[in-house]
């Protein structure tokens, strides 16, 4: 239950002031495709060395994303996410974010070892000392994240998934630089740089994979047309 709501801006400006003081910044994303063809950030998590805060990101839509630039797009501070690969394109898509300065646990995780159970339930496990269900995991991975007011538990496992992330950073870190060396270490960040610059692309409408299955439909309505004329025009005994 440690974390702040965001849900005004008097409360937004506070939290980026905050966290605008910081070094390390953890990320996560819960995002919706209901009922939308591209999809929309629902939820956005920040954990720092001090405080945790969850920013409705509905209500506070029109106005995050000159907020949000301000400390993704610093330098200065490392942004640390899992497999952000879909994050970084979900804010590029929403408002218009490219994030710098970016740090993947799960791409730490394989440089290190990539035959090491890398889940983020693995990783909780084996170094935080925190174990999770697999269904439970999956039930919050697939949950409505628009409903309002979000329940206590869906609350708590939003904050849960940047909680740890800084922690772990320091971990890999560690074991990049024992495993292989420090100037490895740094070709991995530069390399993990390049591989942040996400450029949303929606896909081009195309009416070919619809008339394809139109053709279909109609094909198997004519056979069974002609089946039922065939079958009526059989002899009787």
């Amino acid at each position: 239950d440690d974390y702040l709501y965001i849900d005004t801006e008097e409360a937004l400006k506070g939290a980026i002031s905050d966290i605008l003081r910081e070094q390390y910044l953890s990320v996560d994303i819960e995002q919706t495709n209901l009922n939308s063809y591209l999809g929309y950030i629902c939820l956005i998590q920040f954990s720092t060395v001090h405080k945790n805060y969850i920013i409705d990101a509905i209500a506070l839509h029109d106005i995050l994303g000159e907020y949000l630039e301000k400390i993704l797009s610093n330098p200065n501070i490392v942004k640390i996410f899992y497999a952000g690969g879909s994050d970084l394109l979900w804010l590029n898509r929403d408002f218009g974010i490219i994030v710098i300065n970016y740090f993947d646990i799960h791409t730490a995780c394989l440089y290190c070892n990539s035959k090491k159970d890398s889940s983020l339930i693995g990783l909780w496990s084996e170094y935080c000392d925190y174990k999770i269900d697999k269904n439970t995991k999956k039930k919050f991975q697939v949950a409505d994240w628009r409903i309002r007011p979000l329940t206590k538990e869906m609350l708590n496992y939003a904050i849960l998934d940047s909680y740890y992330l800084i922690y772990l950073r320091n971990i890999f870190i560690e074991k990049i630089i024992e495993k292989h060396s420090k100037e490895k270490l740094i070709g991995f960040l530069e390399e993990m740089q390049k591989n942040s610059i996400k450029i949303f692309q929606p896909k081009e409408f195309s009416q070919s994979p619809y008339l394809q299955f139109f053709d279909q439909e109609i094909a198997v309505y004519k056979k069974a047309i002609r089946k039922k004329e065939h079958d009526h025009e059989k002899p009787l005994k």
